[in-house]
């Protein structure tokens, strides 16, 4: 396990930075350009400043344990498959309840 740097010394710090770093410069260019995608990619910013400080701290060893935490499942397939499917599914009936009850959509994708 490596200890050197000011990073190393300082982790809970330096995840904090960094996640806001690389998050909010993509937010605000979202904001502005009025691109959604790049919001998306600005919500990886936390597990990116993870990875890094992981890698600078604890080397590769730190970066493959914390990695491999995603391997762990500790959930039943079954609630794993709802939590996929529920939002879709939800989604999808009020697409349909919502304008049988109203007479017109209260949302559409396609509008702006």
């Amino acid at each position: 396990m490596r200890q050197n740097g000011w990073i190393a010394n300082h982790r809970l710090v330096s995840f904090f930075i960094l996640a806001f770093l690389i998050s909010w410069p993509l937010f605000l260019i979202a904001g502005a350009t009025k691109v959604a995608w790049v919001t998306v990619v600005g919500l990886f910013g936390p597990a990116a400043a993870a990875v890094i400080v992981a890698g600078i701290s604890h080397g590769r060893v730190g970066t493959g344990q914390l990695l491999g935490r995603f391997l762990i499942w500790r959930i039943s397939p079954l609630w794993f498959g709802f939590a996929l499917l529920f939002p879709a599914a939800s989604y999808g009936i009020s697409s349909y309840v919502s304008p049988a009850s109203s007479g017109a959509p209260t949302y559409s994708p396609s509008r702006q």
